[in-house]
């Protein structure tokens, strides 16, 4: 049986290193920050999908809201309008890699920048059960987000951690692995995601050792 996958949303900004995606409340569906979504890439024939990592989501502001909000005769059922189908809502994405669908029945993942970004109004979807398998069988993408995301990478790694302990956990070990060995250089950085990600899992699953093993409780 074939995965429903509902649509997130649609691009309305791109390049290869990042892709904004815009969607109303009622579209959110499995949007959140540090899930993966993917989104249809340039050119079919070279890849099938660009896969990304949602590392921020805001509401930007609304005249029309704030006027709601300060008339003071904003009923419930106005505001449950305002929140369910006219707020909109936009995701940051930072692009991990792509699959490269291309004259094979076993798709190629490429944990690399995509040769070009995707169109702007592509729908974009979270990524169904097969996708993450791939995807996440390798945890080379952890290069681009320790990269990208700056002061923000405990918080977001550890939510993108987390998500992954949920739906696969046998995984987790080596992506935490690998994470040990790109932050080696800056202790206090791997230390504050290692107090992340055990809040973010839970502190009573997973433990580091001293030289930062990661274990399962």
């Amino acid at each position: 049986m074939t995965e429903k996958q509902e649509i997130s949303g649609v691009v309305v900004s791109a390049d290869i290193y990042n892709f904004r995606v815009a969607c109303k409340t009622n579209m959110l569906g499995d949007l959140h920050v540090g899930g993966l979504v993917g989104v249809q890439g340039h050119d079919p024939q070279n890849y099938d999908l660009i896969v990304g990592m949602v590392a921020n989501i805001t509401i930007p502001e609304d005249d029309l809201t704030q006027r709601i909000a300060l008339s003071g005769n904003a009923t419930p059922q106005i505001v449950a309008d305002v929140q369910r189908n006219r707020s909109p809502m936009v995701a940051d994405c930072i692009a991990l890699g792509w699959v490269d669908g291309s004259g094979s029945t076993e798709h190629r993942v490429v944990h690399t920048l995509p040769q070009r970004p995707p169109m702007l109004l592509q729908s974009v979807l979270p990524v169904n059960t097969l996708q993450r398998e791939k995807f996440t069988a390798d945890p080379g993408y952890y290069g681009f987000l320790i990269r990208a995301l700056g002061a923000d990478l405990p918080y977001i790694l550890a939510l993108h951690i987390g998500w992954l302990a949920k739906v696969d956990r046998t995984r987790v070990i080596d992506h935490l692995v690998e994470v040990g060995r790109l932050l080696n250089h800056d202790p206090s950085m791997l230390i504050e995601v290692q107090n992340q990600v055990r809040s973010a899992i839970n502190s009573n699953l997973v433990s580091f050792g001293e030289n930062g093993q990661c274990v399962w409780g």
